[in-house]
Protein backbone atom coordinates (compact mmCIF):
# COMPACT_ATOMS: atom_id res chain seq x y z
CA UNK A 1 0.00 0.00 0.00
CA UNK A 2 1.39 3.36 -1.02
CA UNK A 3 1.06 6.37 1.26
CA UNK A 4 0.52 9.74 -0.37
CA UNK A 5 1.70 12.69 1.67
CA UNK A 6 0.98 15.41 -0.86
CA UNK A 7 -0.36 15.36 -4.37
CA UNK A 8 -1.26 17.96 -6.91
CA UNK A 9 0.11 21.25 -8.07
CA UNK A 10 -1.18 24.53 -6.74
CA UNK A 11 -0.47 26.83 -9.67
CA UNK A 12 -1.21 30.12 -7.92
CA UNK A 13 1.34 31.34 -5.36
CA UNK A 14 1.26 34.43 -3.16
CA UNK A 15 4.36 36.61 -2.86
CA UNK A 16 3.13 37.93 0.50
CA UNK A 17 2.73 34.39 1.81
CA UNK A 18 6.30 33.69 0.76
CA UNK A 19 7.57 36.40 3.14
CA UNK A 20 5.15 35.43 5.92
CA UNK A 21 6.77 31.97 6.02
CA UNK A 22 9.92 33.35 7.67
CA UNK A 23 8.39 34.57 10.97
CA UNK A 24 5.77 31.85 10.79
CA UNK A 25 8.55 29.24 10.68
CA UNK A 26 9.81 30.46 14.06
CA UNK A 27 6.32 30.30 15.60
CA UNK A 28 5.58 26.82 14.23
CA UNK A 29 9.08 25.72 15.27
CA UNK A 30 8.38 26.73 18.86
CA UNK A 31 5.09 24.81 18.84
CA UNK A 32 6.81 21.74 17.37
CA UNK A 33 9.58 21.84 20.03
CA UNK A 34 6.99 22.08 22.81
CA UNK A 35 5.11 19.09 21.41
CA UNK A 36 8.37 17.15 21.02
CA UNK A 37 9.24 17.85 24.65
CA UNK A 38 5.79 16.72 25.80
CA UNK A 39 6.01 13.60 23.64
CA UNK A 40 9.45 12.82 25.11
CA UNK A 41 8.16 13.17 28.67
CA UNK A 42 5.09 11.10 27.83
CA UNK A 43 7.38 8.49 26.27
CA UNK A 44 9.41 8.26 29.49
CA UNK A 45 6.19 7.65 31.44
CA UNK A 46 5.20 4.98 28.92
CA UNK A 47 8.59 3.26 29.42
CA UNK A 48 8.01 3.17 33.19
CA UNK A 49 4.50 1.85 32.59
CA UNK A 50 5.97 -0.78 30.26
CA UNK A 51 8.18 -2.07 33.09
CA UNK A 52 5.13 -2.51 35.32
CA UNK A 53 3.27 -4.09 32.41
CA UNK A 54 6.11 -6.58 31.98
CA UNK A 55 5.84 -7.57 35.65
CA UNK A 56 2.04 -7.78 35.37
CA UNK A 57 2.28 -10.15 32.41
CA UNK A 58 4.91 -12.23 34.22
CA UNK A 59 2.73 -12.62 37.34
CA UNK A 60 -0.79 -12.88 35.85
CA UNK A 61 -0.14 -14.29 32.39
CA UNK A 62 -2.34 -11.71 30.66
CA UNK A 63 -2.04 -8.16 29.36
CA UNK A 64 -2.91 -5.18 31.52
CA UNK A 65 -5.74 -3.24 29.85
CA UNK A 66 -4.71 0.12 31.39
CA UNK A 67 -1.11 -0.16 30.10
CA UNK A 68 -2.26 -1.39 26.70
CA UNK A 69 -4.70 1.50 26.28
CA UNK A 70 -2.21 4.20 27.29
CA UNK A 71 0.62 2.80 25.19
CA UNK A 72 -1.67 2.64 22.15
CA UNK A 73 -2.82 6.23 22.78
CA UNK A 74 0.81 7.36 22.94
CA UNK A 75 1.72 5.62 19.68
CA UNK A 76 -1.38 6.87 17.87
CA UNK A 77 -0.72 10.47 18.90
CA UNK A 78 3.08 10.58 18.64
CA UNK A 79 3.48 8.63 15.42
CA UNK A 80 0.07 9.15 13.84
CA UNK A 81 -1.39 12.55 14.61
CA UNK A 82 1.82 14.43 15.31
CA UNK A 83 4.44 13.04 12.95
CA UNK A 84 2.36 11.90 10.04
CA UNK A 85 -0.78 14.04 10.02
CA UNK A 86 0.72 17.30 11.28
CA UNK A 87 4.39 17.36 10.31
CA UNK A 88 4.40 15.40 7.07
CA UNK A 89 1.00 16.42 5.69
CA UNK A 90 0.85 20.07 6.81
CA UNK A 91 4.17 21.56 7.95
CA UNK A 92 6.58 20.04 5.44
CA UNK A 93 4.53 20.86 2.30
CA UNK A 94 4.13 24.46 3.51
CA UNK A 95 7.81 25.04 4.24
CA UNK A 96 9.13 23.39 1.07
CA UNK A 97 6.85 25.68 -0.95
CA UNK A 98 4.32 23.11 -2.19
CA UNK A 99 1.33 24.99 -0.81
CA UNK A 100 0.32 28.37 0.61
CA UNK A 101 -2.03 26.77 3.15
CA UNK A 102 -0.57 27.45 6.61
CA UNK A 103 -0.33 24.44 8.93
CA UNK A 104 -1.81 26.13 12.01
CA UNK A 105 -0.78 25.71 15.63
CA UNK A 106 -3.12 22.91 16.67
CA UNK A 107 -2.58 19.25 16.03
Amino acid sequence: METTIYKGLEKKASRLELFIRIPYAFAVGIVIWIYLLLIALWGILIQILKAFHWIYILLKGERWEFANKHTANFLNFALGRFYFDYLFKKVVPYFILLTDKRPGFTI
